[in-house]
């Protein structure tokens, strides 16, 4: 199986883009709870939006061909509002991700798509993005609906392990997991991947 995470700086986690199965963080947690006979492949890259992940489309998915893709994408199109004033609008979103999984649905009509949806958890600077954020959440999860083989729900997981853990454990700055939020997107993706294999 060739498995393919795709998404922003969460999945990037610092790898070395030079080797696309260079893995990090959720994506190296996931492979070594999955073990051999497999194909990984990181291509996350820090700071892209949805529509990065469509204009990458063709060379970082189409040409991939991957049996299985997970991707999470979304945080970064709700914070560029807050810290460069670009707006994307949840129909934007929207039309951007229904988009690219109509081309991946039909393009790739055996690969599977997990979709996990984008997340904060509550630290002070980040507590205004919440109400866009629900709204990109609905789009992922109406759309995950639609088009998705898998789905997990990263929002909700992550504020059930609150009640557990404190916040700060899982991610300082309330975007990028540490050490325990990367394992614990690695142990609901490695067991959702695990459907398909």
């Amino acid at each position: 199986m060739k498995i393919l995470f795709q998404g922003d700086s969460i999945t990037d986690c610092g790898r070395d883009r030079s080797d696309c199965h260079n893995l990090s963080g959720y994506s190296a947690m996931v492979a070594a709870a999955l073990g051999g006979g497999h194909e990984y492949i990181n291509l996350g890259i820090s700071g892209n939006r949805s529509r990065d992940i469509l204009d990458r489309y063709e060379s970082d998915i189409k040409a991939v061909a991957p049996d299985i893709m997970t991707l999470l994408i979304g945080i970064n199109d709700v914070w560029r509002r807050y810290d460069s004033n670009q707006y994307t609008s949840p129909a934007k979103f929207e039309a951007t991700l229904r988009e690219l999984f109509t081309r991946f649905k039909k393009d790739l009509p055996k690969a599977k798509l997990i979709v996990m949806e984008p997340f904060t958890v509550p630290v002070a600077d980040k507590m205004h993005w919440r109400r866009d954020l629900m709204e990109f959440i609905d789009v992922v999860r109406a759309l995950s609906v639609e088009y998705a083989d898998g789905f997990i729900p990263l929002d909700g997981i992550f504020a059930k392990a609150a009640m557990t853990v404190p916040y700060a454990a899982l991610s300082a700055d309330g975007v990028h997991p540490d050490a325990e939020g990367q394992k614990l997107i690695a142990s609901v993706l490695a067991e959702e991947i695990r459907r398909f294999l």
